[in-house]
């Protein structure tokens, strides 16, 4: 008899998604800085290139007016936020750019 198929999937991390970013702007050759100190105040999760990238897990709320910070910063051309496919359907973005990652790359399948 064949075991039943068990999926074990991880947790949306936020730095397991920073991971995520990390590893494809790697492979397209994109320097880019983590954690990345736009001024004393503004630390922002991956930044290249003038874009920064927001990153929010499963369970993170949206900060607005961190955003619009962001924007105003002369070295800022554009905010994305980068965020589990089912959250970005739950969550008011604004006009702000968004990237899902897609739930398989959180699932692993037995």
């Amino acid at each position: 008899m064949k075991p039943k198929e068990i999926e074990l999937t991880i947790p949306e991390t936020h730095d397991r998604i920073v991971e995520i970013v990390t590893a494809s702007l790697e492979s397209e050759g994109i320097s880019y800085e983590t954690e990345y100190w736009l001024d004393d105040s503004s630390r922002v999760d991956v930044y290249y290139d003038g874009i920064v990238i927001e990153v929010k897990s499963s369970v993170g709320v949206i900060d607005h007016d961190k955003l619009a910070r962001y924007e105003a910063h002369p070295e800022v051309s554009e905010v994305v936020l980068v965020m589990p496919e089912p959250h970005a359907s739950r969550v008011e973005t604004g006009d702000y750019r968004i990237l899902t990652i897609p739930r398989e790359q959180f699932t692993v399948t037995f």
